[in-house]
């Protein structure tokens, strides 16, 4: 059976009778080729996202990035595109694969849990996801318990610092990004969160990865001066000679945690202790200040009151936010043995 090809060119970027000189006098007519004209019906489905959105929104307006939880995408229209969101939803409804419910935030997360508030656009009203990020599948709830996509690289930045036999203490762990990635290294992991919602989906998450974590359903306070002082006393008992990690991904007040890694342990367990195990406080919090980095040291150094920080390190983190710091500072009167590492967001 003769096989056919079709090569389509634009009549307005090229001269058929050019093209046809051209094939003649290399001998490619003589070879079957053939130059025709043809009408090409142009459909919406051959538009993509970007083509049919700069063609329907105004002139200067422009959607920028829209994240995908799993069937939902998640958009944060800013107040001229508010008019068009609708539009915009229907077209990321029909355009983006496997996007069956469209959602708009509606403001800043202020909620105790970190729960998003969101406005239904568009698709069906099912919030209850399955994602998958850096090797491992979450189940989750996005209208009760927090998630961001953006955040799967610093996920896994952290997680690389974690090695088999160390023991992760995960302050505020909402459904395991870093908790159950950390198991899955075999590292020894507690896992707390205020929200109950959160607990109840880890516990999913873990059996669907197969891996075991010691989970609490307390405040932040209460995890690391009630369960978390314990389990370090412990190890100081029994003479760990590991690492020891605390994340504390609460950006919004994560830094007034700090305080309580001052006296993490009494007096009277110290003064047994042999071996101190290092320990790592990796804590978020966000930066408004031009001056990051100083802003960054005076949020530490406020926290710790009368204790002072120094050795401070600045890295920088991109992809997450404009501007991510990362702080790393020893204080062994504080932890005894041990860096906190802040990470910084602006």
């Amino acid at each position: 059976m003769e096989s056919r090809a079709q090569i389509l060119l634009d009549p307005d970027l090229c001269d058929s009778t050019k093209i046809e000189k051209l094939l003649h006098e290399n001998g490619y007519l003589s070879d079957g080729l053939q130059i025709d004209s043809q009408e090409i019906k142009i459909s919406y489905d051959n538009w993509s996202l970007d083509d049919i959105l700069n063609a329907v929104l105004p002139d200067g307006q422009s959607f920028s990035s829209f994240s995908l939880i799993g069937h939902i995408a998640h958009v944060n229209l800013k107040e001229p595109l508010l008019p068009f969101k609708n539009i915009i939803a229907d077209v990321l409804l029909d355009k983006v694969p496997r996007c069956t419910t469209v959602v708009n935030k509606m403001d800043i997360i202020e909620d105790e849990f970190r729960n998003l508030r969101f406005e239904h656009l568009s698709g069906v009203m099912e919030y209850v996801a399955r994602v998958r990020e850096n090797g491992c599948t979450y189940e989750l709830d996005f209208s009760q318990v927090f998630w961001n996509p953006r955040l799967g690289t610093e996920h896994q930045r952290l997680v690389n610092c974690f090695q088999r036999g160390d023991y992760v203490f995960d302050v505020f762990a909402g459904v395991g990004p870093f908790a159950i990635p950390a198991a899955k290294k075999r590292c020894h992991v507690f896992a707390n969160d205020l929200n109950p919602e959160c607990i109840r989906w880890l516990e999913k998450n873990c059996r669907i990865n197969k891996v075991k974590i010691v989970m609490y359903n307390e405040d932040g306070s209460e995890f690391l001066k009630a369960y978390c002082s314990h389990e370090v006393a412990k190890l100081c008992r029994e003479n760990f000679s590991g690492k020891c990690h605390f994340i504390m991904n609460l950006p919004a007040t994560a830094v007034t945690f700090l305080p309580h890694f001052i006296g993490l342990m009494d007096n009277s367990e110290i003064a047994s202790v042999k071996h101190f195990p290092h320990v790592y406080v990796h804590c978020y919090t966000f930066s408004k200040d031009e001056n990051s980095s100083a802003d960054a040291q005076k949020q530490v150094q406020e926290a710790f009151k009368e204790w002072e920080i120094t050795n401070i390190v600045l890295h920088c983190v991109r992809n997450v936010s404009p501007r991510k710091f990362i702080v790393n500072m020893k204080n062994k009167a504080a932890l005894n043995n041990g860096e906190i590492i802040c990470i910084f967001l602006k």
